[in-house]
């Protein structure tokens, strides 16, 4: 793959060549163009499949280059340079398919994120035999080797002796050092909340796979990482040798993953850094951080330190009484409840363990059980903390023992408020109306009605359905027929507008649910 950069500032040209790793992303040449006329004879000449071009040069500028792109329907990406971040070259730039724009002064992570995207772009376009090349190839096969083997060591398939690994690693040729202690780094991102616009998931991975390998292993090679999920988790798991790196810049690096995630491509990325370990405890260690990544991971928007969490858990003797806290919450008694809670605080303290991170770890395992409740009465876990008290409460709980029972205290008069609300099915069904009521002109559908009443939309449904003997899109699309009706009779109003200002996208589904619901169509009831 080449990328043309095209700029009449040789500096400017030069700094983008120092910033990234060219080939190990990918991209086997990179030419350089100081005006727009040479610019695109490179392009016809040297076909690059990415362009990188600032906008203001002499004689020709880089909004010329890229129309004549576009005129002449040449197939590549192209990525503005600009000193103004101006809302008229951005239009432009869209109409003649630019796919993005770096302003000056531009940081690293910017370039690295505009660039990667446009990779993506080319890798989908290019055929299987014009991307794969010989020295590509070679790497490839050097990353399987090395993701079979660490696979193998963590799946215990392989012996846990060093000398038959060395054996191993000497007659595949893996670049591996058994001798080296090294550390376990966890990248992960949860595949639930992952907000995706303009890519497909495959290509978000791809994108964070990349990223994550040149900030945390500083190098893009694969066979020092191994890909799997962890419950909701899409986990990237990378061996870091000691000499590569120290602990604590492991955990700067995961800092700045975690930042540029959020920043450049809208992630919420979740890092984990290991202890330092040898080679013959990568098995058993990994089964110990894949179980407290999965517990600590959703409550945390910094770096896990395994050590720290490990020595956590160690202090905390056995955890809480879950079958006793749910057997309160059950039969509705708030004093046994808050019985429960501070006979565990008293035993701690009288065990010199509690501290901070056990009241972190009493919190998580209270949260899992009320929102494990509240899903036995199909009722949506984030109504627990929706108003500002609850949120108060639940901020504030691990910060001492007089918090916690206070916040103990409100949640069971909190859960047991939703739970009668529930089932005073008329109630609920009430709301769920006036919420339709309020927003049928728009694209409303059974799960957004049931959000705003914190039900599960089958549950919902159920309970609509006995309540009024429709189902929810009957009562939604019977709303806008009656509607549409009285714009008919009072109004001049074309049907097509009537449609959509009732909420129908288009005309013709309009027209089959007026019929359904009054025996004729629009036009005849408007003569009628």
């Amino acid at each position: 793959m080449r990328m043309l950069i095209v700029d009449d500032d040789p500096n400017t040209i030069e700094l983008i060549k120092s910033t990234l790793k060219w080939k190990e992303m990918g991209v086997s040449e990179v030419l350089c163009s100081y005006n727009g006329l040479h610019a695109i004879q490179m392009i016809q000449s040297k076909q690059p499949e990415i362009v990188l071009c600032d906008i203001e040069m002499p004689l020709c500028s880089g909004m010329e280059v890229l129309k004549y792109i576009y005129d002449n329907n040449i197939v590549l990406e192209f990525i503005f340079l600009t000193c103004h971040d101006s809302f008229d070259y951005a239009k432009k730039a869209i109409n003649f398919n630019a796919m993005g724009y770096l302003t000056k002064p531009f940081k690293p992570e910017e370039v690295y994120t505009v660039v990667m995207k446009a990779i993506v772009k080319v890798n989908h376009r290019l055929s299987h035999n014009d991307l794969i090349q010989k020295e590509y190839l070679w790497r490839k096969n050097q990353d399987i080797m090395g993701n079979s083997l660490l696979w193998a060591i963590f799946q215990k398939t392989v012996p846990n002796n060093k000398e038959k690994l060395k054996n191993i690693i000497r007659l595949r040729n893996i670049d591996f050092d058994v001798d080296e202690k090294m550390y376990l780094v966890y990248s992960g991102i949860n595949t639930r909340k992952l907000n995706i616009k303009d890519y497909k998931e495959a290509d978000v991975y791809y994108m964070l796979r990349h990223l994550t390998l040149e900030l945390i292993n500083n190098q893009y090679d694969y066979k020092s990482a191994v890909e799997y999920t962890l419950d909701q988790y899409n986990v990237l798991l990378i061996v870091v040798k000691e000499s590569e790196c120290t602990k604590e810049l492991l955990i700067e690096r995961c800092e700045k993953l975690i930042s540029v995630s959020r920043s450049y491509l809208d992630a919420d990325v979740v890092c984990m850094v290991g202890e330092l370990i040898s080679c013959e405890e990568l098995a058993d260690t990994k089964k110990e951080m894949d179980a407290l990544y999965q517990q600590e991971a959703s409550y945390s928007k910094k770096v896990l330190i395994y050590g720290n969490i490990r020595n956590s858990f160690e202090l905390d003797a056995g955890g809480i009484d879950n079958e006793r806290i749910l057997k309160a919450l059950r039969n509705k008694e708030k004093v046994a409840l808050i019985n429960c809670i501070r006979d565990f605080m008293e035993d701690s303290m009288k065990a010199g363990t509690l501290n901070s991170s056990v009241m972190n770890i009493l919190h998580h395992d209270l949260l899992q059980i009320f929102y494990g409740y509240l899903q036995e009465h199909n009722i949506q876990v984030d109504k627990l903390l929706y108003d500002q008290v609850a949120r108060q409460m639940n901020a504030s709980a691990e910060y001492s023992v007089f918090d916690m029972m206070k916040y103990v205290s409100y949640m069971f008069d909190r859960i047991s408020d939703l739970i009668n609300e529930v089932q005073q099915t008329s109630t609920i069904v009430a709301k769920a109306k006036r919420y339709i009521q309020q927003h049928y002109t728009e694209d409303v559908d059974r799960n957004e009605v049931a959000n705003s009443v914190f039900l599960t939309p089958n549950y919902l449904s159920k309970l609509f359905n006995q309540e009024t003997g429709l189902t929810i899109r009957d009562y939604i699309n019977q709303l806008r027929i009656d509607e549409a009706k009285k714009m008919l009779n009072a109004t001049n109003k074309a049907i097509s507008t009537i449609a959509m200002d009732v909420g129908f996208e288009n005309v013709s589904y309009f027209s089959t649910v007026f019929k359904k619901y009054c025996g004729c169509n629009p036009d005849s009831w408007r003569k009628i």
